[in-house]
């Protein structure tokens, strides 16, 4: 028996571990239900233990969080004057050479019809509050994510500890600290423009660690023979030759803080971009929020593209005919100064919208009855198995006969014949792997046993990163389990796993079929950019 355990790697020994646990655990039931179903008595008053301790710490700091939230008002002030006092016709000129000396003529008719796009929209003005919140938020959340990355690679001890709070503010949804965010600093843009910061930072102090781990240990040794001090290694040798790196960086914080805008409408209260979706979609009004959704992605190509050129390309192109368009933009701008129309009431895709409502309209009536099939199809024969089992949701109503005792004993038989056949061959691992995955099914995500769960993940973090990943693992979910909330985390890890499958099938249907055709990615590059940033 000794040897034949001593045969079995860890993903064997792991994965037969978290099977021996999850059949006791069902076998167990009658006898003792609480190995299912965690007791509610049980569970501890953390969310009390939290609001006490952060009510006390934030109204110490409140004061100090009130004077920042007045400060960092003023630049955002100043930067929205600044847009909005701008023509139109001159911030086109601008984008479009920028465009130009920076990536060529394909950048600059990106710029040019982009922008162009919004202007015809009528959304100028809400886009030029959008815009002051990026180019505020985005400088603070670079400074911040420079700084944190910086200490991250100068000081190994922390490494781990900051890997780990940016994870947090990477992961932690926006809507968990709303209320922290509008305690401290009070209702208004600036809240927006922390949480934004919050979000976009990471993406560069990981760039930057990223690059900096990255130079050649060649380059760092002739920095230190050169005599220079330990800044001047830093700053004029390491992070100039980390400079690709940093600038992938700046380009996903840019955009980090360009998908923010949404949910700074929501705690802001400022009248941009994410404002005029949120309105016009409390309202359905379908054609007005896809033109502000649109133009929402416009500005995030015209980022996404300008930002990717600066940080890929070296090649910069005649800036005399930069300034030839820049030049034009001022002209035109000077020229029209006083019939210029109020952006705002520059209706030109109204029909548009319009069009786009009656639609939306014509498909839901004439199509109701399919839609409802497909969504009805999904639930009872996709997501209702997925969260509580074939053998909850196999029912006469549905499925046209109802699931026995009897069909889950030839269910788990067939499996573990499979399994056994597999580990004949020398894959236990993968045997093993399909039945704990046929026991999912069978008993549904929301129904699975505690003690599976915490052990199945201690495993699964064992076999891929070694013990200190498997205590992690299991810790972290022991105190999911002590809060009460259990069951709502089993029901968004339902809901999360299938859209991961969902997006595993389709997208990398679709990423396979972009690698092989260049015709194909050109044209969903763009439909990626438009869903992410919409």
């Amino acid at each position: 028996m000794k040897a034949a355990f001593d045969r079995m790697n860890t993903a064997t020994i792991a994965a037969l571990v978290a099977v021996i646990v999850g059949a006791l655990s069902m076998l167990l039931e009658p006898a003792l239900p609480w190995l299912v179903k965690w007791p509610a008595g049980w569970s501890l008053p953390m969310a009390e233990w939290i609001d006490t301790s952060l009510t006390w710490f934030f109204g110490t700091i409140k004061p100090a969080m009130r004077v920042f939230s007045m400060l960092i008002a003023y630049p955002m002030s100043w930067a929205h004057a600044l847009f909005a006092a701008t023509p139109w016709p001159l911030s086109i000129g601008l984008i479009t050479a920028l465009g130009w000396y920076i990536g060529g003529a394909s950048l600059a008719a990106l710029g040019f019809f982009g922008l162009s796009f919004v202007v015809a929209t009528g959304l100028w003005p809400e886009s030029m509050s959008t815009l002051s919140l990026v180019a505020v938020s985005v400088p603070l959340a670079l400074i911040t994510g420079a700084g944190i990355g910086i200490l991250a690679n100068e000081v190994p001890r922390l490494r781990r500890a900051i890997q780990t709070v940016m994870d947090v503010m990477q992961t932690v949804p926006t809507f968990a600290y709303l209320t922290p965010l509008l305690f401290l600093f009070g209702f208004g843009p600036v809240v927006g423009l922390i949480a934004s910061i919050i979000y976009a930072a990471p993406p560069m102090a990981r760039n930057l660690m990223l690059g900096l781990d990255r130079v050649e240990s060649d380059i760092k040794e002739a920095a230190i023979m050169s005599g220079g001090t330990r800044m001047q290694q830093l700053f004029l040798v390491e992070i100039p030759s980390a400079k690709t790196q940093i600038m992938v960086g700046v380009n996903q914080c840019l955009m980090a803080a360009l998908s923010m805008v949404i949910i700074a409408a929501v705690i802001g209260g400022f009248k941009d971009l994410g404002w005029e979706v949120l309105l016009t979609m409390r309202k359905a009004w379908f054609g007005p929020s896809m033109m502000a959704g649109l133009a929402i992605v416009a500005f995030a190509m015209i980022i996404d593209r300008y930002s990717g050129a600066m940080a890929t390309e070296r090649h910069r192109h005649d800036w005399r005919i930069a300034l030839g368009i820049m030049a034009l933009g001022l002209i035109a701008a000077l020229v029209t100064w006083q019939s210029l129309p109020d952006p705002s009431s520059i209706s030109l895709l109204d029909p548009v919208a319009k069009w786009l409502d009656r639609g939306l309209t014509s498909v839901l009536t004439q199509n109701g009855a399919a839609l409802d099939s497909i969504k009805n199809g999904s639930m009872f024969y996709g997501l209702l198995p997925l969260r509580i089992g074939l053998d909850g949701a196999v029912l006469p109503f549905t499925w046209g006969f109802q699931w026995t005792q009897n069909m889950s004993l030839i269910y788990y038989a067939i499996w573990a014949l499979i399994a056994v056949v597999l580990a004949i061959r020398g894959r236990a691992a993968l045997g093993l792997t399909l039945l704990i995955f046929a026991g999912i099914l069978e008993t549904g995500v929301a129904e699975l046993p505690w003690p599976f769960v915490l052990i199945g993940a201690g495993a699964l973090g064992w076999v891929s990163g070694g013990r200190k990943l498997a205590i992690f693992a299991t810790l972290m979910l022991a105190l999911i389990l002590f809060s009460g909330l259990w069951e709502r985390a089993l029901l968004s890890l339902y809901l999360s796993g299938a859209a991961v499958i969902t997006c595993a099938i389709f997208g990398g249907a679709i990423g396979l079929l972009c690698a092989l055709s260049p015709l194909a990615w050109r044209i969903v590059l763009p439909i990626c950019d438009m869903l992410q940033t919409i």
